[in-house]
């Protein structure tokens, strides 16, 4: 027992010593932020925003490409009454789609398509591809919806909406959101 007791003594740590001081550093490392160990810019995905993105047409697809390259934001839900059609007017020819084919890295992305390629089904493709490109994100489940009145009463873990529809509707959208949060 002597020698035991003396051979640790002699390396200058106890056991006891040894325990405790592992015991401070593993708590150390449990308290760490998030961001500490992920880089500056990284932002856990709990502390994410979720965001519902209301209108998918030319404007709504220019403003969602951003909006997903936001590390904050995470878009979970896109809402337009319009399926897909490519019929949209552009602001010039095929502006919108090149945008998405570049933003993509998709060179044939809507090649056939006659103007802007809208709708709410075009807007949770490029969510899904884009988030699907990402490693670290979490992958969907993403939801598409015709009327925004399902999408706030079915997506329950909303943190905002992005209202990107006809001017006419900006307001009503917003109250009925605003309402939703309301306790």
């Amino acid at each position: 027992m002597k020698k035991s007791s003396d051979a640790s003594r002699s390396s200058g740590v106890s056991r006891r010593r040894f325990l405790a001081e592992s015991t401070v550093a593993a708590a150390v490392v449990a308290v760490v932020p998030s961001h500490v160990l992920g880089g500056a810019r990284h932002v856990a995905p709990s502390e994410k925003i979720n965001v519902a993105y209301i209108g998918c047409g030319t404007q709504g697809l220019r403003q969602l490409m951003p909006a997903l390259e936001n590390g904050d934001v995470r878009v979970c839900a896109v809402c337009d009454p319009n399926r897909k059609s490519d019929d949209y007017i552009e602001w010039g020819p095929h502006e919108v789609n090149e945008k998405v084919r570049k933003f993509l890295n998709d060179p044939n992305w809507a090649k056939d398509a006659q103007g802007g390629l809208c709708g709410r089904e075009v807007g949770l493709e490029v969510v899904n591809r884009y988030y699907a490109g990402r490693p670290g994100d979490k992958v969907g489940p993403y939801r598409a919806y015709t009327d925004f009145r399902e999408l706030l009463a079915q997506e329950k873990d909303l943190d905002a909406v992005y209202i990107m529809t006809p001017e006419h509707l900006h307001g009503v959208i917003a109250v009925r959101a605003m309402r939703r949060r309301t306790p």
